[in-house]
């Protein structure tokens, strides 16, 4: 490198900007595919949560019933079930209000709607 006479430069081997921005528009692309595909897995996601938060207060509420004997339009509150039926009373990912209902209705969500049961 320091061999060489002083009037011959060095060719510096770098990017040109055509290729940079190749590189950008690729990465562009692959974002704009990406992004909506994590969006749709993170809602779903969600969804689940709460559905399962709902189902494990539906289960504590049915307890919390037989083991009190309470009447089918009996409402629980969330004291009631917490710590006792449940550890700690879930709540919504997505912050949404749960309403336990009485024992004759399942609990729902005001972002997710009412608990879903699986078809027979």
């Amino acid at each position: 490198m320091w061999n060489k006479p002083v009037g011959q430069f060095m060719r510096r081997q770098a990017f040109t900007l055509v290729e940079i921005m190749i590189v950008v528009l690729i990465i562009g692309v692959l974002l704009m595919i990406a992004v909506p595909s994590w969006m749709k897995i993170r809602q779903t996601s969600q969804h689940n949560a709460c559905q399962e938060s709902l189902r494990v207060i539906r289960d504590a509420k049915q307890q919390w019933g037989l083991d009190h004997g309470k009447e089918q339009t009996e409402v629980a509150t969330d004291t009631d079930l917490a710590p006792v039926y449940i550890k700690k009373f879930p709540e919504c990912p997505q912050n949404g209000t749960i309403t336990i209902g009485d024992l004759n209705a399942d609990p729902e969500c005001s972002v997710h709607g009412v608990l879903q049961t699986a078809a027979p």
